[in-house]
Parts: C-alpha cells; structure tokens; sequence
C-alpha cells in the first residue's frame, strides 16, 4: 500500500451547533478520517491558515460570516479542495450559489452519518481523480519534452554525419 493510499484524509467540519460539529467529527473520524472543527469563520479561517484539508464540511448559517464565506475562503487557499455545504434552511438561491462557487454538494440537515460519508467519500473519490488526471498530464508533458529534445538530436546529428 502507497502512502497515499494509507494517508487518512483530512476533513474540516465548519459548524456552529455543538452538538452537531461532534456528531459529525464522530461519523467521519469512525470511518477512519483525521478530522478538525471550527464552531465559526474566525475559527475555521485560522485552520485553513494551516496545512490543506482534503474536505471541508460547512454550514450556511454561522456566527458572523456565513458558509459561504468559508466556501470562499477554502477555494482561494487550496482549490483543489471539495467543500461541502450543509444547511437547516434550504433554499434553490443558497444552493444556486453554492454550487456556482464551486461547493461539491449541498446537503439539507438532517444530514445522517451514512448521507456524510457517503458524500464525503465521493467528494475525495473526485479529488483523487482529478490529483491523478494532474500527475499523468504532467508526466505526459515530460515524455513529450524528453521525445522531442530526441529527435532534435538525432536531426542534429544525422546532419552532422550528412555534413
């Protein structure tokens, strides 16, 4: 097994409820995450300050600052993490937005602990793929590269024996 494949992922749940932030923590770490939580923005922003978290879990509706905001903020600091919103009071225009600021999902509570992972596991399913369609273009790139100073090479000395 590679390092990537044992690595645990790294999640971060964005939730003012205590209850629930726990409840959450508790679903993921149990399905073998490393898990953080932030009970609002000022919490969460300090997090994502740190190493990147693979999925941010959020809700909408948070003390000063909204979901949104941390949404915002994930995205600028490491876009190739997936962001999950969470929220009590769905709306097609909350969702809208989410979704067009690149949030993975949109999930209206009550969110259940297999509805989370389930989601959860898609979500870095996606970023897997996505890290992996990255690699083999840039190895692409390189072959590539390393082809083409070849034949400039064997140019180069086909003229030079030609010469």
């Amino acid at each position: 097994m590679s390092r990537e494949e044992s690595a645990k992922a790294r999640v971060l749940i964005v939730e003012d409820e205590a209850v629930l932030r726990l409840t959450f923590a508790e679903f993921l770490t149990e399905a073998g995450h490393e898990v953080s939580t932030a009970a609002n923005y000022n919490e969460a922003a300090a997090k994502l300050a740190g190493p990147p978290f693979d999925v941010v879990v959020t809700d909408i509706i948070l003390e000063g600052k909204t979901g949104i905001d941390v949404l915002r903020l994930a995205q600028e600091k490491f876009p190739n993490t997936a962001v999950i919103v969470i929220t009590g009071e769905p709306n097609v225009e909350t969702a809208a937005k989410s979704v067009r600021l690149g949030a993975f999902d949109y999930l209206a509570k009550p969110v259940t602990g297999r509805e989370l992972n389930r989601v959860v596991r898609l979500a870095l399913d996606r970023k897997r793929l996505a890290e992996d369609r990255d690699r083999y273009a840039t190895q692409t790139d390189i072959y590539r590269r390393e082809l083409e100073a070849m034949f400039n090479s064997v140019n180069e000395a086909i003229v030079t024996v030609d010469g």
